[in-house]
């Protein structure tokens, strides 16, 4: 049997696609994952991001290394920047002469927008160094909307742009909001692009929930539960459709992580760190069996 490195060497060496879900600033333990394929000299030749795990997959698509990852996750969704929305919140307390419009949400988006800015630049989605597509979901009907090309700073936020909290975002005439409300976990995507290994990691199956202290927490609860729960069925019909193999990835969290709270950081990346050592060989005994399944694909035909 040929060693992985050999089988990536063919011609005819196995797509490899990756697949990270939404779930706040938990998707940056996806860097643990980029650290190895690197070192590992295992090729991406797609990636697939939600929300958080579309601001993790911007990071590696246009290039940065993991310690500028790391030093870039601490300032692109730090507190400081989810400043109130008054005229939001007057609006929710019925104050006189205020009314609600489209483009608020409970905390302003502008400065998060421009936070995401300064390291997508000037760069287009379809232009990436890794093709990169982006989950996002329609404002108007609820229907998902896979994004694959526009300004990737617009695109990334609108993947992350989590209602109430954050407002939608207008491009092109059309707004958009979070990934997660239509497809947190975009592994179909990955599936109907060809890839034939997917490496699918997600953030939220492995969250472990206590009783919600607070209305905060009680909402995060029973948005995580429906996450889950779409998921685990998105899940099952990628793995009805695929040909070959999806490598799926729970990173568990066993205290909680609040969505924009970055001085867990260092939790998050322990965490990615210990879920990555769980499948290195699990990718890498993927990459090898890869001839025999295409010659027994071959056979079959």
């Amino acid at each position: 049997m040929l060693s992985y490195l050999e089988v990536l060497a063919q011609p005819n060496r196995p797509k490899i696609g990756l697949v990270l879900s939404s779930g706040g600033i938990k998707p940056f333990a996806a860097f643990e994952l980029f650290k190895f394929l690197e070192e590992a000299r295992i090729p991406i030749d797609l990636l697939v991001g939600c929300s958080g795990g579309g601001i993790a997959s911007m990071m590696k698509a246009i290039g940065l290394s993991i310690d500028e990852m790391k030093q870039n996750a601490s300032s692109l969704l730090k507190p400081e920047l989810f400043k109130l929305d008054y005229h939001t919140v007057s609006s929710l307390l019925h104050v006189p002469f205020t009314r609600f419009k489209k483009g608020h949400g409970l905390f302003k988006g502008a400065e998060v927008l421009k936070s995401i800015g300064k390291v997508a630049g000037n760069r287009m989605l379809e232009e990436l160094n890794i093709p990169t597509i982006l989950q996002t979901t329609s404002l108007e009907t609820g229907l998902g909307v896979v994004q694959t090309k526009g300004k990737l700073a617009e695109l990334v936020y609108a993947s992350a742009a989590v209602v109430p909290f954050l407002p939608p975002i207008e491009i092109q005439g059309k707004w958009y909001v979070d990934g997660g409300y239509s497809d947190a976990f975009p592994v179909i995507q990955a599936v109907a692009r060809g890839m034939d290994i997917i490496i699918a990691m997600d953030f939220q199956s492995g969250v472990k929930l206590k009783p919600a202290k607070n209305y905060y927490e009680s909402f995060e609860h029973l948005s995580l539960s429906c996450i889950q729960n779409e998921v685990h069925y998105a899940n099952s019909c990628a793995v009805d459709v695929h040909s070959y193999e999806i490598i799926f990835m729970e990173v568990d969290f066993e205290i909680a992580v609040p969505m924009w709270h970055t001085d867990a950081l260092p939790y998050v990346f322990e965490r990615g760190k210990v879920a990555v050592e769980g499948v290195k060989q699990q990718i890498i005994q993927a990459i090898e069996l890869f001839p025999a399944f295409q010659a027994n694909a071959a056979g079959s035909i």
